[in-house]
């Protein structure tokens, strides 16, 4: 099918051509495992999640390197259009375009472009909708699923970092406060070079985490200390979750499905403390969520 359907399967050579078939089986016995070796080295994965590990050093890229039928080698960026449908053939069987920094946004009343792009995030964010009478296959693919979605979230922290890193000439040293980080690599020669400044807009940031911890510091001298420490957990059994699964599905397998009913959840419980006023009048709060081992997401909320 991918023969007839995905137009970039003709351009580059297929691996099953390239490898040699061996004559012989492997068979695998989960119950043995090699003689001096630690038993829970061999033990099979029982999480039902998917990670990516993104180091904060300079790293190698995550292109992928293509094989064309001339024997020439092609490299694709985790950028290029062709990524996805060339990472995942199976998901996008035609060959359909997939993020690039060509997208522009359209005026929804003229349906003229703009001169706004698109950014990652509200591409992919776009994808992932289940709407009514379009069938999204995207959602069905249960574990690939998973691995597309971190993969993506890569995708989109990498272009976050990389306009952050081409656009060190806007911010002014002098504009932050702690000046003093930025003087402290001085004298080390594995630190010589052009410094990226993270800024605190940057979600996750050493800026980001400072400007979150002084701001619930200056609640704290305000208002004084919290009386109330709430913890509200995602139920994977919530019938917004179970109603929206696919035959065969379980909640691992729709991680957009239950952080998106987790957040509206979320929200609604923080309308409630703030205009429902069901502990009385709010000064202020401070909530962050968190992502438990079991794969689901929970809040921590000070009041």
């Amino acid at each position: 099918m991918l023969h007839t359907t995905h137009h970039y399967v003709r351009s580059f050579k297929l691996a099953l051509e390239e490898m040699e078939v061996p004559d012989h089986k492997v068979f695998i016995n989960a119950d043995k495992r090699p003689e001096g070796e630690h038993a829970r080295r061999f033990n099979a994965p029982v999480a039902n999640e998917v990670g990516v590990v993104m180091v904060g050093e300079q790293h190698g890229s995550r292109d992928i390197v293509l094989k064309q039928r001339d024997h020439q080698l092609t490299r694709i960026k985790e950028t290029h259009r062709a990524y996805d449908c060339l990472q995942y053939p199976l998901m996008f069987v035609r060959g359909e375009d997939g993020y690039n920094f060509e997208l522009y946004q359209v005026d929804p009343k003229t349906k003229i472009a703009t001169n706004k792009k698109v950014s990652c995030k509200d591409f992919y964010a776009y994808h992932l909708i289940e709407r009514e009478n379009t069938f999204n296959h995207i959602l069905r693919f249960k574990q690939v699923l998973s691995q597309f979605l971190v993969d993506m979230f890569a995708e989109i922290e990498t272009e976050s970092l990389l306009y952050v890193r081409l656009n060190q000439i806007k911010p002014r040293a002098a504009d932050y406060i702690h000046l003093q980080d930025a003087i402290n690599a001085d004298g080390h020669a594995q630190n010589v070079g052009q410094q990226v400044i993270l800024p605190s807009s940057h979600i996750g940031s050493p800026r980001y985490m400072h400007a979150c911890c002084q701001d619930a510091m200056a609640y704290v001298r305000k208002y004084g200390r919290p009386d109330l420490f709430i913890t509200f957990t995602c139920n994977p059994k919530w019938q917004e979750i179970q109603n929206e699964l696919f035959d065969g599905q379980t909640h691992y397998d729709r991680h957009d499905l239950t952080a998106r009913v987790f957040h509206e959840k979320h929200m609604k419980l923080i309308w409630l403390l703030r205009h429902g006023k069901i502990f009385g009048e709010l000064q202020c709060f401070m909530s962050t969520i968190e992502w438990q081992k079991r794969g689901l997401p929970h809040s921590h909320t000070l009041i």
